[in-house]
């Protein structure tokens, strides 16, 4: 830390269209601030005061963390200066005001345009004390909400005043941290499935008003002891809702409550007593409500938009599909499955649990899976998606998981875009959708627009290993291998266990030509995996790229023996033929992969892997059947 002698200017600072008010703690563009939180302001105070100069790490920590303080100290700087980019619009990649010393530190880059002492600010008077308890806070007068049959929401005064000052731009950030289940028997489902299900609703109220933290990011504060002001730095959200619930039967008792992250003020709170059945068509009523209460806006009600009760035993096992469902495993897939048909038999017109099945289907076939043939699983995904759309045109996720059959599974380009934007219409905050349409992007080349959406998947779910897998695995599709190398890096910074990083990882160093460190991973990757067929292919088709090819040979002879007892996607054992320049045989394999439809081959046009082939008439003739480009 500073010694207490030292001097610090707090004069104004101006760069571009931005002005820093250190003394006023106020960032502003244009002359209107800007909505940053403390820490992130106090980085940017710092590096202003040496622009041009290198500030240490370890500089850094003495001044924004006081000595003592436990903190995460690489994550907290990580999510200062994300933050603070994100203010100034800037880049880690190619950055305008904040450069990246890796390692060492951080340097400012624009020039100031003069430090301006301000003025002493006149006296104001201080309220009458009967009014200071509520000077400075938001206040807004909430509707009754009808949550299920008689639930009233309490009347918050809070807002108001903010609100009343704020943009019609301006767009808050909520929480929904994971419901915690205080029954007797409690069973992690229930809150999970809650959770998700508030989450979904909220994220199609009004995106550009409301942004909605997804759910695996809040899962990690599952349990947590971490104060509301920490994870509201960490998730940078103005709002966390805190939840209870507890079961007795199937009567369900509810506690939510709105916390403002800024003074951790108690916005409202309330407890509705509900049958379990009732339970999903509530939720609609809550985001209603509580979107309504924190953007100010209210959407047009109908008589559909609000689901009818179903069976309790329906909605029971359809939370329990959707807890495995999110555990993101095979085994979480297919019990998922089972427990969604469980729903599905007590109320055949569940939508959601159609939906879910369908997204359970779409996942199988997933990136590190695809552990049945994918003619199968996609056409039991589109089967499924249709019949919920035909119960609920609505269902955002179920567009989603039919464009994914569209595009896997009748490789229909046209027609799997259209659902993936009108899934993204109903709620432009669902980070599967937008991760499953920059695969159809990339597919088609069409990289910027694939990583702009990897990216807003990432910022909707920041602690995701699937997003976070995705953003990196995009920049190896469009041939960025640097870029891709620090997300791999990142991300099992963040996961160590993921062997899907592992084996990505492996293929950006091949790409990069450093054979050695490629071995390794896909090695890593396929000790993980338990010898999966995508790692394991993966490990042939680097050793070939690296010369080794008695090596890759016995990679292609395991995989052909085991191609004979199990699903192998043809596509595998096709690169390591194609890095052998055995063209014939690559050949044979994606025929192969053509009849099966095979997950792979809707990279086709732009794989890595299949450039010793495109200039083969056989690879134009391929393409063509499968109306791409090449």
């Amino acid at each position: 830390m500073r010694e207490e002698g030292s001097t610090r200017s707090h004069g104004i600072r101006r760069f571009g269209i931005f002005e820093l008010d250190p003394a006023q703690a106020v960032l502003r563009k244009n002359g209107r601030p800007v909505r940053i939180q403390d820490q992130p302001l106090r980085f940017l105070a710092v590096l202003t005061e040496r622009p041009g100069t290198l500030v240490t790490r370890e500089e850094l920590r003495a001044e924004l963390w006081a000595d003592g303080e436990y903190v995460d100290f690489d994550r907290g700087l990580n999510t200062a200066v994300n933050r603070l980019r994100r203010a100034l619009g800037d880049s880690a990649e190619n950055p305008r005001f904040i450069e990246t010393v890796p390692r060492r530190g951080y340097r400012f880059l624009a020039p100031l345009e003069g430090v301006v002492e301000p003025e002493r600010a006149p006296e104001v008077p201080s309220p009458p004390e009967g009014e200071r308890a509520t000077h400075g806070k938001r206040t807004k007068a909430l509707a009754i909400m009808a949550l299920g049959v008689t639930a009233i929401l309490s009347v918050s005064l809070l807002l108001r005043d903010r609100l009343s000052h704020a943009s019609p731009t301006d767009r808050v950030m909520l929480a929904v941290l994971p419901f915690v289940d205080v029954s007797p028997d409690p069973e992690p489902y229930l809150g999970d499935g809650l959770t998700e299900e508030l989450i979904g609703r909220l994220g199609g109220f009004s995106p550009e008003r409301l942004g909605v933290i997804a759910r695996t990011s809040v899962m990690t504060y599952k349990g947590t002891t971490e104060t509301v002001e920490r994870i509201g730095e960490e998730l940078d959200v103005d709002f966390v809702l805190e939840g209870s619930v507890l079961r007795d039967g199937d009567a369900v008792r509810v506690m939510v409550r709105l916390i403002e992250v800024e003074d951790q003020a108690q916005l409202w709170t309330q407890s509705y007593q509900l049958d379990l059945g009732e339970i999903h068509g509530a939720q609609t009523d809550v985001a209603q409500s509580l979107g309504t209460f924190l953007t100010g806006e209210s959407r047009a009600e109908t008589s559909a938009s609000t689901p009818s009760p179903v069976d309790p035993r329906a909605y029971d096992a359809y939370l329990k599909g959707v807890y495995f469902r999110d555990m993101l495993t095979e085994d979480g897939f297919r019990n998922g499955i089972e427990l969604f048909e469980e729903s599905i038999s007590y109320e055949p017109e569940f939508a959601p649990a159609y939906a879910g099945m369908a997204a359970c289907y779409c996942l199988l076939s997933g990136h590190g899976l695809e552990v049945e043939e994918p003619a199968t699983l996609m056409s039991k995904a589109r089967s499924m998606a249709n019949h919920a759309l035909s119960l609920d045109a609505d269902l955002p996720i179920a567009h989603g998981a039919l464009g994914m059959a569209k595009l896997k599974y009748e490789w229909d380009w046209d027609g799997a875009e259209a659902e993936f934007l009108h899934a993204l219409e109903l709620n432009p905050q669902e980070p599967a959708v937008h991760i499953w349409y920059a695969y159809l992007l990339s597919s088609q080349g069409r990289n910027d627009e694939a990583l702009e959406h990897v990216e807003t998947a990432r910022s909707l779910d920041r602690f995701s290993r699937v997003a976070n897998l995705n953003v990196a695995w995009q920049y190896y599709e469009a041939r960025r291998y640097e870029r891709a190398l620090a997300e791999f890096d990142a991300t099992l910074e963040l996961h160590p266990g993921s062997w899907i990083g592992y084996w990505g990882r492996g293929l950006v160093h091949s790409g990069l030509g450093n054979h050695d460190a490629a071995k390794r991973d896909l090695d890593r990757a396929v000790e993980r995996s338990g010898q999966h067929p995508s790692a394991l292919g993966g490990s042939g088709y680097v050793l070939a790229r690296a010369g080794e090819h008695a090596l890759a040979e016995g990679v292609l002879r395991e995989l052909t023996r085991r191609s004979e007892t199990e699903y192998v996607p043809p596509s595998v054992p096709a690169s390591i033929c194609a890095a052998l320049g055995d063209l014939d045989r690559a050949f044979e394999w994606l025929e192969k992969a053509y009849a099966l439809r095979s997950r792979s081959l809707v990279w086709l046009a732009v794989a890595h892997e299949f450039d010793p082939l495109r200039s083969d008439p056989r690879y134009e003739d391929l393409l063509r059947r499968m109306q791409l480009e090449g």
